[in-house]
């Protein structure tokens, strides 16, 4: 099936391919990655849902539609919120950046975008990721629909751009969305071990209670934790809503009671339901969620000093997010990826003149930080090549126009110019085997896979395909092969590795319970069989060592460790430990230490069923026609003062193309514009001026990443040309405006240059 254009008749119809950031919800679809028209797409629809997919993912479609109804129908007790129509759920596996998106205008739809998440990322400790994923999209669809009172009456008017829902401040309806994703799911961003971390960070730092109520729905305050806002702190203020006494006697569950409410006020004014049911204002109920997550906190800070918990010693650095370090095979250097304010992701190198020398900060000794020697976005891994001179790391890019997908570089250490090494193979989280080669994650639309290429990343050779729904991560060199986490499709994570010249698995840990995570293992080289991981096994995220013979800790960390290194010339780790700044890199001493206190995660859920989703009955399956999505869905009124005469009703055609070439974009269009002014030569002519206008314009555009300071730059040029349909008008009273008569008509050209710069 191939479309290449489309036809819109009203603007308010739209196109119906959208995006937006995981997480991130819109009453309006905002800019778009492209969708690729010439693949085959189908539809499966259900009893409230039509799932939009290629054809050759079929069977991910019908998980989707079995996980969406399975969200349906365990959400309706909490926001009692019945669809008017179908949903559109556009199963999109364009991206290696974990998203999805929710928009409500000019039609409610959500689009999926399935790959796993990485374990450092903050989604990454879910339990299936397609029922967390659409679990949170349809809370937004919820969220925004309901409408009452004065409310329904405009939207039966002005259609769907009524919904007073879709007007809620973010940390509302992304503390909602993660809220339910963490009670209707066995895990959750709320179950998390890294929210409850989060949490101990910001105590321990004297943060935790510094956000105000207009602060936490930001995402663009570039001070820590910077775009989370609406998730972490909108999440902890939505779960204090469920354990606050109610005033009076309310029966309706307090999400429902705010759904309903909303939806018949005018947006922005938000004290009022919950003033009913509670007898607080917002701000009052912030400050109580502070005070009682800071009171548990604070229990837990103490527990755990009480068992010697103590944190390493920080390594010079700026940035919110260090993590990932890697010491070449010299001793000579330490590489990390880190990300700062004003930048994408970068990779930053700290030196040293011997190894049993501390780390300096650069290159050059009169520089304060390491200069980042390339930004990107989405990098995973880094990992040395035996000459000390070279990394190999991975970051995404447009591939082929329609796809953001993530692929391996070359990254010289000293003049920052990088060489691709895969192309269009989702590449990610490589490790240099010792003969130069290459072991590698490719993400997939259902799992990730181990790959083997060649030191240049080609001739590649799958090594492992996991089950649907698992994901492998983190992989170093071990022994003949490589050693790296594998986690199911429920929530169970483990240490295992890879013989390369078996081919077999072993599994090294063993998870308990479920949201146990092993993760993100390195080889000792002191022992045949030993290895370093991090582990959630006392509740806080904490390195351990396993000598092949038993497992004890090395550290006994406050909150939460990742990315263990070994400096054996200081013999010292290396790892990020998240604090109130964020992700920072920290040393200690590789000595063993006493076992952590056990804690348990800081909000408490009631258990959510584990039980696979049963299969969504299919009612209707057809290909998909992207015209059956764009009806007019809302009208935008407006009022003009007109002269007397009588002016017609018209309608107008549009006809548009665009086509991009990976950050180039052209466009062209076509346009037909009638006059509504009657013909000046009929008996209600008059000596307005106007003509049917035939329009054609043209258009291109450029994309520069990475432009200053790691911003983006677009340059967009457009030419149109006006041709006014000539019209000859005879004027035969002399002594009107006008005699004997005049012509009208022309061209008209013009043109027009836009350039914006992103941050």
């Amino acid at each position: 099936m191939s479309k290449n254009f489309w036809i819109c008749c009203v603007a308010a119809s739209g196109l119906f391919f959208s995006q937006s950031l995981f997480g991130q919800v819109s009453l309006l679809g905002g800019d778009s990655q492209p969708i690729d028209p010439h693949r085959d797409w189908k539809v499966i629809e259900t009893a409230h849902f039509e799932i939009i997919y290629p054809a050759e993912e079929y069977n991910l479609a019908m998980k989707f539609a079995a996980e969406a109804e399975r969200a349906e129908q365990l959400l309706q007790p909490y926001l009692k919120t019945v669809m008017p129509s179908k949903v559109p759920v556009v199963v999109a596996d364009i991206t290696d950046s974990s998203n999805g998106s929710a928009v409500a205008v000019p039609r409610s739809e959500i689009e999926l975008y399935p790959v796993l998440p990485g374990a450092s990322d903050p989604s990454g400790e879910y339990y299936d990721w397609d029922r967390e994923l659409i679990s949170h999209e349809f809370t937004h669809i919820l969220n925004f629909e309901p409408t009452s009172g004065f409310m329904s009456v405009l939207r039966f008017f002005f259609g769907s751009i009524i919904k007073p829902g879709g007007y809620l401040p973010r940390w509302y309806t992304e503390g909602l969305a993660v809220e339910m994703e963490s009670r209707i799911t066995p895990l959750g961003r709320g179950r998390s071990f890294y929210y409850s971390a989060l949490i101990r960070a910001e105590t321990e730092g004297n943060n935790w209670d510094s956000e105000t109520l207009d602060r936490i729905g930001a995402t663009n305050i570039p001070t820590w934790p910077k775009g989370s806002r609406p998730y972490t702190y909108g999440l902890w203020l939505m779960h204090e809503l469920s354990v606050t006494p109610k005033k009076n006697n309310h029966r309706e569950p307090i999400y429902s009671f705010l759904n309903h409410r909303y939806g018949g006020r005018i947006p922005w004014f938000l004290d009022g339901p919950v003033q009913d049911y509670f007898d607080k204002t917002y701000k009052e109920l912030l400050e109580l969620t502070y005070s009682t997550l800071k009171t548990k906190a604070e229990n837990q800070i103490s527990t755990l000093k009480k068992h010697g918990a103590t944190n390493g010693r920080p390594l010079p650095q700026t940035g919110y997010f260090n993590i990932g370090a890697q010491i070449s095979p010299d001793g000579l250097k330490l590489a990390a990826i880190v990300t700062d304010f004003d930048y994408n992701p970068t990779v930053r190198v700290w030196t040293r003149a011997k190894v049993n020398e501390p780390f300096k900060l650069s290159f050059d000794p009169d520089k304060t930080l390491p200069e980042p020697l390339i930004a990107n976005h989405d990098i995973h891994q880094i990992a040395w090549r035996a000459d000390s001179k070279t990394l190999v790391y991975d970051h995404t890019g447009f591939w082929q126009h329609y796809n953001n997908y993530s692929d391996l570089y070359n990254l010289d250490i000293f003049t920052g110019e990088e060489t691709r090494l895969t192309f269009g193979q989702r590449a990610r989280e490589a490790t240099v085997l010792n003969d130069g080669s290459l072991v590698f994650v490719a993400a997939t639309s259902h799992n990730t896979q181990l790959v083997h290429a060649n030191s240049e990343g080609k001739f590649s050779t799958l090594l492992l395909n996991p089950p649907d729904g698992d994901r492998l991560s983190s992989p170093r060199t071990f022994g003949d092969g490589v050693i790296y986490s594998h986690r199911d499709s429920h929530g169970h994570e483990w240490i295992e590795s890879l013989s390369l010249a078996t081919g077999q698995t072993r599994r090294l840990t063993t998870p308990k319970n479920t949201g146990d995570m092993d993760i993100m293992p390195v080889a000792d080289p002191r022992s045949k069989n030993g290895f370093f991981y991090v582990s959630s096994s006392s509740g806080v995220l904490n390195i351990y060592h396993d000598d092949g013979i038993s497992v004890r800790p090395v550290t006994n960390l406050t909150t939460y460790g990742l990315s263990p290194a070994l400096d054996d010339g200081t013999n010292q780790i290396v790892f990020s430990r998240l604090t109130s700044k964020g992700f920072e890199l920290e040393t200690t001493p590789l000595t063993h230490v006493g076992e952590p206190a056990k804690v348990s995660r800081i909000d408490t859920y009631p258990p959510a069923p584990e039980n696979p989703a049963p299969p969504a009955e299919v009612t209707n399956q057809r290909s998909y026609n992207g015209l059956a999505y764009m009806f007019p869905q809302y009208l935008l009124p407006f009022s003009q003062t007109l002269p007397s005469t009588p002016f017609h009703d018209i309608y107008t055609f549009h006809l548009g193309y665009q086509h991009q070439f990976n950050h180039d974009v052209i466009r062209a269009g076509y346009s037909y514009v009638p006059t509504p002014v009657p013909d000046p030569n009929s008996n209600q002519g008059s000596n307005i001026l106007d003509s049917t206008k035939n329009e054609a314009s043209i258009g291109w555009g450029h994309r520069w990443e990475h432009f200053f300071l790691d911003g983006i730059l677009n340059l967009d040029l457009v030419g149109f040309l006006d041709y006014l349909v000539p019209i000859n008008v005879v004027k035969t009273n002399s002594q009107g405006i006008g005699y004997p008569g005049y012509s009208i008509g022309g061209v008209i050209f013009g043109y027009g240059l836009t350039l914006t710069r992103e941050y």
